[in-house]
């Protein structure tokens, strides 16, 4: 899992398997805020 988040840069290194959930987590809930901000047209 740790490995898949490369694309992230640091953020993705070193991390145990909760904090790399808990990431997961950061980083789907901000894609999913800035797509619904893109279709509200804010």
């Amino acid at each position: 899992m740790v490995g898949t988040f490369t694309f992230e840069g640091n953020k993705g290194r070193g991390l145990t398997m909760t904090g790399t959930d808990q990431l997961l987590k950061d980083i789907a809930q901000s894609k999913i805020r800035l797509v619904l901000s893109r279709i509200n047209g804010q």
